[in-house]
């Protein structure tokens, strides 16, 4: 006897109402998860915990669900709204501004910022600074970074300015490989049409000191 699926809670969080919807959609189309897994090309145990709202929902898959099920946009309003749950109240708000800014400008001197981070260095910053965290908690962080950058693709795009001191392209996160990564990202994204990324170097310490000095 198979067993019988998770009750759904479509009125705890929008989340939850997301994965109670693909359960709906799914159910009325006649499909299985194996089989919408099939049609997703997605795991069947990563739709099971999205579908019982137990992770939070990759940035591709809402626009794969509204193909599929022909729900004219739905997943993708319903994701509009879950994507801020993971996190807090005064960060909703920075996103609520990242999404409505027509130009983002931004100085770095330690970190690559969210907008640019791979995966792998959203990952390994995480597990650096919540060492205590599950693999579930720090995956969850990670979509909810990843889901913000999809403004830097939006039409139209709002206009990217990144300066990054150089000591953010020696500071190792993660694997070589990692960091191999993150710096191409780095280079894609400097050759937009929409974004530029630049590097202030060791040798101009100086143009740091003139800007102290007028401030």
């Amino acid at each position: 006897m198979a067993p019988r699926p998770r009750e759904l809670t479509p009125d705890r969080s929008a989340r939850d109402l997301f994965g109670a919807e693909m359960r709906r959609f799914r159910e009325r189309a006649g499909m299985s998860l194996e089989s919408l897994a099939d049609v997703l090309r997605y795991g069947k145990s990563s739709l099971a915990r999205y579908e019982t709202a137990e992770a939070m929902i990759p940035p591709d898959l809402p626009a794969r669900l509204d193909a599929a099920f022909g729900s004219d946009g739905l997943f993708g309003k319903l994701y509009g709204l879950a994507k801020h749950e993971v996190h807090p109240d005064q960060f909703r708000r920075l996103m609520k501004l990242e999404a409505q800014a027509r130009v983002i400008q931004e100085y770095t001197g330690q970190l690559v910022p969210g907008l640019l981070q791979t995966k792998a260095y959203a990952r390994a910053l995480f597990r650096f600074h919540y060492p205590k965290a599950t693999s579930e908690g720090i995956e969850e962080l990670v979509t909810a970074r990843i889901s913000r950058q999809a403004l830097l693709h939006a039409d139209p795009a709002p206009h990217f300015s990144l300066i990054l001191d150089e000591a953010v392209l020696l500071r190792p996160f993660g694997t070589a490989e990692t960091m191999r990564e993150q710096l191409s990202r780095l280079v894609e994204e400097a050759l937009t049409p929409t974004s530029i990324v630049q590097v202030l170097p060791f040798s101009h310490g100086d143009m740091l000191l003139q800007g102290a000095h007028r401030s």
